[in-house]
């Protein structure tokens, strides 16, 4: 759980400016090795484009590493049920080549293929699968059906892979088209009981890694998670900033308000958040501009209307298989 005081400073490798009310705890929960080593924030709409019969290869740069592995999956933007099949993780090597004999396969309760309701997400069984610490996996996935409206990620800064059938086993993808989104995969968790937990990093563009260099892992949520792991910290560090988004109003993505509980409250082993730059962008582009007690109000959790906190009181991500409420 998260607990709140006035003012918070955590020594990691450096000072950590947490949200305004936000303290913290230095111990995994009780009886849970799980803690998410990478994430990325689900928007609304997708791209417009259709999925159906198509392969999605993705990558994903680890904060830390653990025994074992499993991915969630979201359909909570989407209006049709989303069928995953031949889900698939191995160690990347380059482009949409994957490392030869590392590949194993996803399951969901034990089966290869899942259908997610909308406004629903998923979590898969655990895989037999090390990743090292900031270290890059793909993850492989066919979607054999329509899709509908995609729940993805606009800005990823990472190269990603769409190819034609049922490849997510193939070493290689020939004639892949590139894109630079992520699709449906929204976080990827590690079994690790020496974890100390995972820290959120909530922003906008700054945090999301705008103008960063495409497959660098130049963001500086990347740069806290190398200091972190070059000093001995185990802590996951989980990227939840959508470039443009703002704190009070939504637009590129849901307010911060709105999904503060489902991006941060509801991540796998969170202890910590660290929010950064959305204010910027409600003093920016908002009309009329919000007044200094508003933005107070917003970044105060005590001084506005909050919902139970809990991943099954989410806004909008809901628990596994269960539908969120309107």
């Amino acid at each position: 759980m998260i607990r709140r005081c006035s003012s918070c400073l955590l020594a990691l490798c450096n000072v950590l400016c947490l949200w305004p009310g936000c303290s913290f705890s230095f111990a995994q929960a009780p009886g849970s090795a799980w803690v998410g080593t990478w994430a990325t924030a689900p928007m609304r709409g997708g791209t417009g484009q259709t999925l159906q019969g198509k392969t999605l290869r993705q990558i994903v740069h680890t904060s830390i590493s653990g025994k074992s592995l499993r991915i969630h999956i979201s359909n909570v933007f989407g209006t049709d049920p989303l069928t995953i099949e031949d889900a698939h993780i191995a160690q990347a090597s380059a482009d949409s080549t994957i490392v030869a004999g590392t590949d194993r396969r996803i399951l969901f309760h034990g089966q290869r293929s899942l259908t997610i309701p909308p406004r629903s997400e998923a979590v898969s069984d655990p895989v037999h699968f090390q990743p090292g610490p900031l270290s890059n996996v793909a993850v492989s996935m066919y979607l054999p059906s329509a899709t509908g409206p995609a729940t993805f990620h606009a800005s990823g800064f990472q190269t990603n892979y769409i190819a034609d059938g049922d490849v997510a086993a193939n070493t290689s993808l020939t004639g892949a088209r590139k894109v630079r989104s992520y699709f449906y995969l929204t976080a990827v968790d590690v079994n690790d009981r020496k974890a100390l937990g995972a820290v959120v990093t909530l922003g906008a563009s700054i945090t999301d890694g705008y103008a960063s260099a495409a497959d660098a892992n130049l963001h500086w949520p990347d740069d806290l998670a190398r200091r972190l792991n070059s000093a001995g910290i185990r802590i996951g560090v989980l990227n939840e900033g959508i470039s443009g988004n703002r704190l009070l109003v939504k637009g590129a993505g849901e307010s911060a308000e709105t999904r503060f509980d489902s991006d941060v409250i509801a991540q796998t082993g969170v202890r910590w958040v660290i929010f950064a730059d959305d204010p910027i962008n409600d003093l920016g582009s908002t009309k009329p501009q919000p007044t200094a007690d508003a933005l107070i109000d917003g970044l105060t959790p005590d001084r506005r209307p909050r919902v139970q906190q809990g991943p099954s009181c989410a806004p909008y991500r809901s628990a596994v298989y269960k539908p969120v409420r309107p």
